[in-house]
């Protein structure tokens, strides 16, 4: 090897200042960075005295312990990423290498200063931008990506409620973004952030602003959409498999005065037939509220026995009738309350100065509840108590399920000290750091009581606000107060557009709408989008005057109603599966067309098209006096549901009547060769709907458990496979040996079957069913074959032969 020595003097020169510069620039960058694994890796911009990555709450289910982080001098680059600097370090280029030679976008630094910065994303080849939480646009469209919006905090402090259309809907920072480009180029990007973040796509460069030294980042790559959310699910937690009761209808308003309200109403539906799962109590089940005191019962979480007597007993008949019980709880305790002064006493309270001080924070400001304090769910210890205290009580009493109501918080103190969170490896007292995490902290509280106190119970929670991860602690979300008008109903299915992405599986509506008097064809509506995308199905509305109605029996097209509802609960095997996948694999229950059709350029903005799992495709509609809908139906041969028929789509737009036979049904749809399970009257019985590819194939798979307990995570469930294939002169349809089991597994099943798009040509010759000839069939638009009763564990055989 050469030396300098034999180097001209002004080459060494050179040499050596290249080294030094090198030097400089890895001692002085701004971007530093650690590789996670092949598809993940942390970013880190800013304050390069900090080297250490300390991940957030919203990170707790994967990530605990610090991560080094170390200068960005060379390409970073695997087989899924390729980052590199530019224009002189202060870009990093962001690249899909698995799908493109070409960079997606370039991330740059604008400034940082002030403990504030700001980042900006060139256009590049950026083509769609999704996730990034719930903020409803005000336009009432159900169509479109983030490209030409700002996605801004609801507030100055982050998560909020806001006014739109005659109500108020959420506003939720779950910060992490798809940034899709041409055909499946694709890159996700997770700010790791719990302070409010300022995204604004009107103008390239788009910029994203945030408070604090640095921006912290982690970059996801993969194969898809899909695989991105996965993987995102499997950093911030995937969710839990919900209790089976919360797949079905619960009547819920705002809110039942006493029992026989509740009574009434569930009688009414009863002799209508509607089937019922559960029903939610709002705030007057501990005794109501008193405005503008501090003499109020909010926060008590005791039963008023006056209106709501033998509770327990109560609570014990409903379960007999297989309908569960969900109360309400708020953050704010009333501040005459003796639970005021224990929670004080034990700390749980957030606090108006710093300790050795126990006073509590004191909010009066819009006291529609009252005055008092607010529980601070950051003291893990005083989060505790006031499980313990109150909370298991309830469960012992036969409560399923916890409403998490006003969690952005809507009120607070603006100078209140908390227990704190950790940020970037400090300890934070403050408001502005706690905001955001808050409703993330009230659910990790209860998720880690029923752990802490053994309960097999899952925990449920229905939680108005949230953030990454809150997903992993069994919650659901819903939309807030929405206002009663079917525009509001289009802006939430671009809401769920979002928040699938963003790893929210479950989320909601109150149905029909909170604020305002529904009417009928409005519900009726928003009653049959809901039983597609919601978990639970939950009518709610302001009824104070008891002036309203919101069971589906007593507002709407009863006819339609009735139908729809039995309709889900027909395919509720279907969606326990799926919510099983999502546990499992972190595979969307309810998604955007794009989720699976990202080629394809005109799913990548609809919003008013859901998938359901792989297999089920439906249209929703909101329009006022709306008869037909205009639908996408990407290309392949589809199964209509409705019609019986089948249909080959080159990818194209079709008009769809919503009414058939004078009952409101909304267009849906099965994809060829898939199987859909489907519940005829009871457990004993499942019917499979089996829709041929073009090949004579198809599968599908059913998943239970005891749908109750946490049993599950242990293996304690049970894996059902179904597949057809094409064999000699016919098909094969084979329900396989169930693998696995759970208490109260049946073993014995009678399984009937549908089969669409068998072949136009051939005849059937004969069925037989295990080596046994079957005499009758049906045969129609589809093959009907009665029921067949099999041992799960060993499964079945149907074979079709055609004549030749």
């Amino acid at each position: 090897m050469l030396g300098y020595r034999y180097l001209p003097l002004h080459v060494v020169g050179v040499l050596l200042t290249c080294l030094f510069t090198l030097k400089a620039q890895a001692e002085s960058s701004l971007w530093q960075a650690n590789k996670l694994d092949e598809h993940t890796i942390v970013i880190s911009v800013g304050d390069i005295g900090e080297t250490v990555f300390h991940p957030s709450l919203m990170l707790e289910a994967s990530h605990s312990e610090a991560i080094p982080l170390f200068p960005v001098t060379e390409p970073l680059s695997s087989p899924w990423y390729q980052l590199s600097l530019v224009e002189q370090g202060r870009c990093l280029s962001l690249g899909d290498a698995a799908h493109s030679k070409q960079t997606l976008s370039h991330l740059c630094i604008e400034s940082l200063k002030s403990g504030r910065w700001k980042l900006s994303l060139s256009e590049g080849g950026i083509q769609q931008i999704y996730g990034l939480g719930q903020q409803h646009n005000t336009q009432g469209n159900a169509d479109g990506d983030w490209i030409g919006r700002k996605r801004i905090p609801g507030n100055r402090m982050g998560n909020a409620m806001v006014y739109q259309g005659e109500g108020a809907v959420g506003n939720t920072q779950i910060p992490v973004m798809y940034l899709l480009g041409e055909g499946k180029q694709n890159l996700a990007l997770f700010f790791d952030h719990v302070q409010p973040l300022v995204f604004d796509f009107t103008k390239a460069p788009y910029s994203i602003q945030g408070k604090g030294k640095r921006a912290r980042i982690i970059l996801i790559a993969g194969e898809n959409l899909a695989d991105l959310r996965s993987r995102y699910l499997a950093l911030t937690g995937k969710p839990p498999v919900p209790p089976k009761a919360m797949f079905g209808l619960w009547l819920s308003e705002y809110g039942f005065d006493n029992w026989q309200e509740l009574d009434s109403k569930l009688a009414s539906l009863h002799k209508a037939q509607f089937p019922l799962s559960g029903v939610v109590l709002d705030l007057q089940w501990f005794g109501g509220i008193k405005q503008n005191s501090k003499h109020t019962q909010m926060g008590s979480l005791t039963w008023d026995e006056k209106n709501f007597p033998n509770h327990q007993q109560k609570i014990a008949e409903l379960k007999q009738r297989g309908i569960g019980v969900m109360t309400i709880e708020e953050p704010y305790i009333g501040g005459e309350l003796n639970e005021y002064y224990s929670l004080a006493h034990a700390g749980a309270l957030a606090r108006s100065c710093a300790p050795p001080c126990m006073e509590p924070a004191y909010i009066k400001d819009n006291p529609w509840w009252g005055k008092g304090g607010m529980l601070d769910f950051s003291s893990e210890k005083g989060a505790a108590f006031w499980h313990d205290y109150r909370r298991e009580a309830l469960i012992d009493d036969g409560v399923i399920a916890h409403w998490t109501d006003l969690g952005e918080p809507e009120l607070y103190h603006r100078k209140a000290w908390y227990a704190g969170v950790s940020i970037d490896g400090e300890l934070k007292h403050d408001h502005q750091s706690v905001h955001n995490l808050y409703n993330l902290l009230w659910s990790r509280s209860i998720y880690q009581g029923y752990q802490r106190n053994q309960r097999q119970q899952r925990p449920f929670i229905m939680s108005r606000s949230g953030t990454a991860g809150s997903q992993a602690y069994g919650v659901a979300m819903w939309s807030g107060d929405i206002g009663v008008n079917l525009a509001n109903l289009r802006s939430h299915f671009n809401a769920q557009m979002h928040m699938s992405l963003s790893g929210i599986d479950y989320f909601g509506s109150d149905i029909g709408g909170f604020h305002g008097t529904p009417w009928d064809e409005q519900y009726t509506q928003w009653f049959a989008a809901a039983l597609f995308t919601d978990l639970p199905v939950r009518p709610h509305t302001q009824n104070l005057c008891n002036c309203k109605e919101t069971a589906p029996d007593r507002i709407g097209d009863t006819a339609s109603n009735l139908f729809n509802v039995k309709q889900r609960y027909a395919l509720n095997p279907y969606y326990y599966t799926l919510a099983h996948r999502a546990w499992r694999e972190g595979k969307a229950v309810v998604a955007p067309l794009v989720y699976a059709y990202q080629e394809d350029p005109q799913a990548r903005t609809n919003g008013s098209m859901k998938l359901i799992g792989d297999a089920l495709l439906v249209a929703l509609e909101a329009k006022d006096k709306a008869k037909q809908s205009s639908i996408y139906l990407p290309k392949g041969q589809w199964f209509d549901y409705r019609t019986k028929q089948m249909l080959n789509s080159s990818g194209e737009q079709l008009q769809q009547p919503l009414y058939i036979d004078e009952i409101y049904r909304l267009p849906l749809f099965v994809k060829a060769g898939h199987i859909v399970p489907r519940q005829v009257e009871d457990e004993a019985t499942v019917d499979l709907l089996v829709v041929l590819d073009e090949q004579g194939t198809a599968k599908g798979e059913l998943i239970e458990d005891d749908g109750v307990t946490i049993a599950y995570q242990q293996q304690q469930f049970q894996h059902t496979l179904f597949n057809v294939q094409t064999v000699k002169r016919g098909l094969s349809i084979q329900v396989k040996p169930a693998k696995g089991s759970f208490t109260g597994a049946l073993e014995n099943k009678t399984y009937q079957l549908e089969l669409a798009n068998l072949p136009n040509n051939k005849a059937i010759k004969s069925i037989h069913f295990n080596g046994k000839a079957l005499s009758q069939w049906q045969q129609g638009p589809t093959l009907r074959l009665a029921g067949q009763e099999l041992k799960v564990q060993q499964g079945g055989e149907w074979l079709v032969e055609f004549i030749d």
